[in-house]
């Protein structure tokens, strides 16, 4: 891909596999001369090129396909009825001379039995990942914005050249509309912020368009960038590097046609996890922070991805968010934040870092801690988890783990020198309220961080043990050896069902656990 004058040109990529399967539906754009109206098509198996929008839908009415007006979209869709950013997508296809479009809210029927959304929305890491090419409308907070820009240095048509006067590195002239102006030069991190604080990377369903396209058309506040498993390129030539700001996960790199082992953009992927398991909880940690309209959508919105790493990992089952053979790590979650009004989402299982509204870190991903050896911990039935329909599009009806290990009861409290200061001894990366774990005698024995309600001042609660772990010397923490355990409370009517309400670490020193016995439980 190179830039000339400000037009998008794309050297064509030819990895020896041909045209990919259209998705369901697609729209033709027509010629490029744009002679023909656009028109929504049924793809029945068809191979092709074509583009994919990623956007904002916002909060104004959207422009649909529904059983309804299929028909009418289908013979046509007048230009000029399109909100800007659609009409911008299809100019912006039709420039790059390919014939058909994919958006979201056209190809997909948006009934309100949503039969085709459940069909199609788990089709994400295809449509995506075979896509030619991906625009993002970045700035544009809905689709009435457009992908270009108004509130650009010059707030100029995209399609008219600039005149730049270049000067010594890391400056340049720009002229425009009678004014000169000056830019100075982009470095990673300005990139990577303006990736990240764009209203479309808010998006949580985003984070698996960006990560499985390929190649990506970004459309910011302040020019065009290119993205591509190669480099990234700014519109205005000031930024040309071979790193990527999409952190792709190894695991989806390569899944991507004609990328093998070994290839360029593997090697540069900009990440501390060196496991798929490991990646996945760093992709979790991005995923929780954006926003998700419905809440409904948590698995869904994260399918795409979902299919990419299980491929990757046979035998490894996806477990409403975590994986079947990584209970050990994938159970202590934690809370980035407090929420004073936090509540468990509606049918999603208490073990699940996706039953939290809001960020969760995982600490073993960050090398403070690392597992006891040859200490097996609990133990794990593989998970039970019964959707009501299709896998991730419907609803979680049963999400059960039956456990065997050691439980007690144990005291909390606030820290007698402030409601932060236990945060100082143990190794988590949060800034969630920590409390204090005590034995019957009253003496600090671990820490407890509680997922949703914040309980009182001081209380009691049952713990369960998970594993045991060490923490590195160099941190200065309080308990170098310790038991990770979960905080667990009863469910009604069965004493044998419990949920997590939080997750904590007690001393190996303290002995606590000595004399308990191994319990089996089932936690919901």
């Amino acid at each position: 891909m190179v830039f000339k004058g400000e037009k998008i040109m794309i050297l064509d990529v030819q990895d020896g596999l041909g045209d990919p399967l259209l998705p369901t539906r697609v729209i033709d754009v027509g010629p490029g001369d744009g002679s023909e109206e656009p028109r929504l098509i049924v793809s029945n198996s068809n191979r092709g090129k074509y583009a994919a929008l990623s956007h904002c839908w916002g909060s104004r009415q959207q422009f649909t396909t529904d059983s309804n007006t299929l028909r009418q979209r289908m013979q046509c869709i007048p230009t000029s009825s399109l909100p800007k950013t659609f009409r911008d997508a299809v100019t912006i296809t039709r420039e790059l001379q390919i014939r058909y479009l994919w958006i979201d809210s056209l190809c997909i029927l948006q009934d309100e039995d949503k039969t085709d959304w459940k069909r199609e929305a788990t089709k994400m890491a295809s449509v995506y990942g075979n896509s030619y090419i991906t625009i993002a409308a970045a700035a544009a907070a809905d689709s009435h914005w457009g992908c270009f820009s108004s509130h650009s240095l010059f707030n100029r048509d995209p399609s008219s050249p600039v005149p730049r006067l270049e000067v010594p590195p890391g400056t340049a002239l720009s002229y425009a509309n009678g004014l000169f102006a000056m830019r100075v030069a982009t470095s990673y991190n300005d990139v990577a912020s303006i990736y990240s604080n764009s209203p479309l990377s808010q998006r949580a369903w985003v984070l698996q368009e960006m990560i499985l396209s390929p190649r990506v058309v970004f459309f910011a506040d302040d020019q065009i960038y290119w993205m591509c498993l190669e480099r990234v390129v700014s519109e205005d030539g000031f930024y040309d590097e071979p790193n990527s700001i999409i952190r792709r996960p190894t695991a989806v790199t390569t899944g991507m046609r004609g990328i093998e082992e070994g290839h360029a953009a593997i090697r540069r992927f900009r990440s501390i996890a060196t496991t798929y398991i490991q990646q996945w909880w760093e992709l979790v940690e991005q995923y929780s922070c954006r926003d998700l309209k419905f809440e409904g959508d948590k698995f869904v919105a994260l399918a795409g991805l979902t299919s990419a790493f299980q491929q990757k990992m046979p035998g490894n089952t996806p477990a409403a968010g975590l994986w079947s053979l990584d209970l050990h790590e994938g159970l202590l979650w934690l809370p980035r934040y407090n929420y004073s009004n936090s509540r468990p989402i509606d049918g999603i299982p208490s073990w699940s870092w996706a039953s939290f509204k809001g960020p969760v870190v995982f600490p073993t991903l960050y090398c403070i801690t690392s597992r006891t050896p040859n200490y097996s911990g609990a133990e794990f039935s593989r998970p039970n988890i019964i959707w009501s329909g299709s896998p991730f599009t419907s609803h979680i009806t049963q999400a059960r783990i039956q456990a065997t290990g050691l439980l007690r009861t144990a005291t909390f409290a606030i820290s007698p020198a402030g409601p932060n200061a236990a945060g100082r001894k143990y190794p988590w990366i949060t800034n969630a309220l920590i409390y204090d774990l005590l034995d019957s005698e009253g003496k600090v024995i671990g820490g407890a961080v509680f997922d949703h309600r914040q309980p009182g001042k001081e209380g009691s609660l049952k713990v369960f043990e998970i594993s045991r772990a060490t923490a590195s010397d160099t941190h200065g923490f309080k308990f170098n050896n310790f038991h990770n355990v979960l905080l667990i409370e009863r469910r009604e009517k069965n004493p044998y069902h419990y949920c997590r309400i939080g997750v904590g670490l007690i001393s190996l020193d303290s002995g606590f656990f000595r004399a308990a016995e191994r319990q089996g439980i089932q936690l919901t």
